[in-house]
């Protein structure tokens, strides 16, 4: 079954706004409720509920729960086209001439100044656009014009040099790896290069991501202590 992301679950209560199965009068469902649904931790669902915020869709009542901002049908659809406007402009940024990998596109907040539309529609921007390879991010930096040849290089040296790290003991079975932000400093590079690595990790079964995002090395060939 496919990893559920805070992405997709902002993605589902947004379409369910602008449907109107979400509105003024009814409170979205709670974080409890939706970690039972998707099956994620309470950090996945607060990162999709903060994301809903950002874009200006919903809005924390005290005492009462979160609840779809007034109008926001209509906005959802609006957040929409602004969305798909930054990113295909952003994109037309990348294949214009003069662009080159390792270029500094600018920090979120410098982008949504720059196409005048909220971060929170500018981070799922952003986010498309890392999906494909086409962009990365640089702890403290900002985001960059990606290149996916040298990508693939940076993510398998960082995979093959935490593979021998637990393979030496460094990392014993049980344990808990660094955090992707210390990953990155670690062996300088993007925490999109390092989120890479953990997967491929992931995928031969030396590690596994638990509630809060905490990688565990596991028991094996290569992760045993």
């Amino acid at each position: 079954m496919p990893k559920v992301g805070f992405r997709n679950i902002a993605d589902g209560l947004r379409r369910s706004i602008e449907a109107g199965e979400i509105g003024p009068e009814r409170a979205l469902p709670s974080e409890a409720e939706l970690m039972e649904q998707h099956g994620v931790a309470r950090t996945t669902v607060r990162r999709a509920l903060t994301l809903l915020q950002d874009e200006g869709l919903i809005e924390v009542v005290p005492g009462r729960g979160r609840f779809a901002r007034a109008g926001t049908a209509p906005a959802v659809a609006r957040t929409e086209k602004k969305y798909e406007r930054v990113t295909e402009e952003i994109r037309r940024l990348l294949a214009a001439e003069g662009s080159s990998p390792g270029d500094r596109l600018g920090t979120v907040d410098e982008l949504a100044d720059r196409f005048g539309v909220s971060t929170g529609t500018t981070n799922r921007a952003l986010a498309a656009l890392e999906t494909e390879g086409l962009i990365t991010s640089v702890q403290s930096q900002g985001w960059f014009v990606g290149d996916l040849g040298g990508e693939a290089n940076r993510t398998d040296a960082v995979a093959g040099r935490i593979r021998a790290a637990i393979s030496d003991g460094e990392f014993p079975a049980g344990g808990s790896l660094p955090g992707e932000a210390d990953l990155a400093e670690q062996h300088g590079v993007s925490r999109t290069t390092v989120r890479r690595a953990l997967a491929a990790l992931e995928a031969e079964g030396l590690i596994e991501t638990r509630p809060g995002r905490r990688r565990l090395v596991l028991p094996g060939p290569e992760g045993r202590s």
